[in-house]
């Protein structure tokens, strides 16, 4: 999937109908990933944010190219395997990113960066987990809790530490039909609602009062092909006391405009 730091809008694909607000789970377990090499998904991406104001502003947009290119046994960072299919992005004929994805017994665990990008902090590195991001037997589940203690970094000159406390929970949201290059297709939606609680301390200011980030990141799956839509919506970081500022966190659109099985 796609690294929003997070992986990667709303071209050609668009909702069709029939949308299912029953948390159950689906009826038949199917494969959701692709077992055939050189199949593709043209994606149009936007990236999105806030400003100051809390105006909704469009930062970037972008096509790419998804491409299956087979399986191979991928680690996250605490060392754990998975066999994982491997979905490549091109820009341009430029590999830009890769989405490792494993499957297996109804459920799809996708390589997650726990990290993002905030405006002013930078790139917030805290390495990769394997979490459960679709399960096709349970309407609800968690897929991942985990700390990260004393971060180093500088906010606008500033040394800080954090601590990181994530928590990321799932559930199915219903069956959708979407509509891709003029084809309705029938898609399973899922959402992870990721939310990092921070510690921040700097010296000579103590602790920083910080709300929790809240991501919520939603996931349409496409059988035997893969993603073809993914949503993962702006969210904020507010600091409190002598900080006092709202930092928002881009968010960004990815959405299926074409796909070819061969």
């Amino acid at each position: 999937m796609k690294k929003f730091a997070l992986l990667g809008c709303l071209c050609a694909l668009v909702l069709a109908g029939c949308t299912s607000s029953s948390t159950n789970p689906p009826d038949d377990v199917v494969s959701f990933l692709s077992k055939k090499i050189g199949t593709y998904i043209l994606m149009q991406n936007t990236i999105s944010s806030k400003t100051q104001a809390g105006t909704d502003t469009v930062l970037a947009t972008y096509a790419d190219s998804v491409v299956y290119s087979g399986d191979m046994l991928t680690n996250d960072s605490e060392g754990l395997s998975k066999t994982a299919a491997q979905y490549i992005a091109y820009i341009n004929g430029a590999p830009t990113d890769t989405n490792a994805v494993s499957e297996g017994d109804g459920k799809v665990y996708w390589l997650f960066s726990l990290g993002t990008t905030v405006p002013g902090l930078g790139n917030l590195d805290f390495g990769t987990r394997w979490v459960l991001a679709a399960d096709q037997k349970n309407g609800s589940w968690n897929a991942m809790k985990d700390t990260i203690a004393g971060i180093p970094v500088t906010y606008s000159g500033i040394p800080l530490t954090i601590d990181v406390y994530t928590n990321l929970d799932g559930n199915f949201v219903g069956k959708e039909n979407l509509t891709i290059n003029g084809a309705t297709v029938e898609t399973s939606h899922f959402r992870l609602t990721y939310t990092l609680n921070l510690g921040i301390s700097a010296s000579g200011l103590g602790t920083i009062p910080a709300a929790p980030i809240v991501m919520p990141i939603d996931i349409w799956f496409l059988k035997d092909v893969g993603v073809v839509k993914m949503v993962r919506g702006v969210s904020k970081l507010e600091l409190g006391g002598l900080v006092g500022q709202t930092v928002y966190i881009p968010g960004a659109e990815s959405v299926a405009t074409k796909y070819f099985v061969p």
